[in-house]
């Protein structure tokens, strides 16, 4: 390699940091600015014209009351004096809590005599009561966080206390959707890295599958929020299923790429102008584009279904599978041309 091959390869290889510098643009604008917290809602699997869920609407304007939540207290023995003055005092706890306007329990009502309270308090397995907390919390995060508080400070071997109700099974769905997107985002990240080492064992396609594929699922994730999509129920993984469509498009690129360049020295002629990276990426648009079709129909089919998670799905898996191959045809052939050895 003489002196000019040099400098052209040293060229060519600072050509690599632009992408790279936008991946990193892109990324913070994402943490930034881009809502990335989970919406999860009581109604989050209706459609809006749905008449059961309209109806149920109409009678909680007409008749408004506050969400409900059932405390279930489990015991050896729930006739002992000491069970009784536990739960007296777990239920004052709970109706002294910020969001909470009252608790019911075996404390509070005469549950023995009423038959009402004696159908909601006392359960037919013998070994529990419930607790009956009426919340009017609008937020189910800091309603979750504080009784979650209360229920550490009494939960024991002899005293089994659990919640549920639509605030706190929201909430619970809210953190699961957190902690699958970060696992699986991560784990995406990192197996299909190492893989994609292993195979090529090049740093700058390894740089450049990194690249484009975070750039890809940032662009997409702006692109949902100008668009007001949240990250709901099924579109927590949106990311993910980014991450993956930008990597299809990459791996049969570089594939036709490293055929191409081995052919390169043998038989340049073939290659018409030589140049392996613009072969490449003639050689693979094509399928390319016929495999992103299928897939951007697919997410559009579910624009016509009537659960808003499922149409939200469709719209954002729509612009990322155009973002996908985008990304991978713009972005990642820049990294092609810092590995030839000129």
């Amino acid at each position: 390699m003489n002196g000019n091959d040099r400098g052209a390869a040293r060229t060519s290889r600072w050509g690599v940091w632009p992408p790279v510098l936008l991946a990193i643009v892109c990324m913070t604008v994402v943490f930034t600015w881009v809502d990335l917290m989970p919406r999860v809602e009581s109604d989050f699997f209706f459609s809006r014209a749905d008449p059961q869920l309209r109806a149920m609407q109409e009678l909680e304007r007409r008749f408004p009351s506050p969400e409900q939540l059932i405390v279930r207290v489990e015991a050896p023995d729930i006739a002992a004096p000491e069970y009784r003055s536990a739960v007296a005092r777990l239920t004052a706890s709970l109706a002294g809590l910020p969001g909470i306007s009252g608790a019911n329990s075996i404390a509070t009502e005469d549950a023995e005599r009423s038959p009402l309270w004696r159908r909601l308090l006392l359960n037919p397995d013998g070994r529990s009561t419930n607790i009956i907390v009426q919340a009017v919390e609008p937020d189910p995060g800091a309603l979750t966080r504080h009784i979650e508080g209360v229920i550490a400070e009494y939960q024991s071997p002899d005293l089994r206390i659990v919640v549920s109700g639509v605030p706190y099974i929201i909430e619970l769905i809210r953190r699961s959707l957190v902690r699958d997107l970060v696992v699986f985002s991560t784990a995406a990240f990192v197996l299909f890295g190492l893989a994609v080492g292993l195979v090529y064992r090049n740093r700058y396609v390894v740089l450049g599958t990194a690249t484009a594929c975070l750039t890809a699922c940032a662009v997409t994730l702006i692109l949902t929020e100008l668009l007001d999509i949240k990250i709901g129920l099924l579109t927590a993984n949106i990311a993910v299923i980014v991450f993956v469509l930008t990597l299809s498009h990459i791996v049969f690129l570089t594939s036709n790429w490293k055929a191409l360049l081995a052919a390169l020295p043998a038989d340049r002629g073939r290659l018409g102008n030589g140049d392996p990276v613009r072969e490449a990426v003639s050689l693979t648009l094509g399928p390319s584009f016929w495999s992103m079709l299928t897939t951007l129909l697919g997410f559009l089919s579910l624009l016509i279904a009537t659960a808003r998670p499922l149409r939200e799905l469709g719209l954002a898996g729509a612009l990322g599978a155009l973002t996908a191959i985008a990304v991978a045809y713009t972005v990642y052939p820049t990294f092609f041309i810092a590995t030839l050895k000129l």
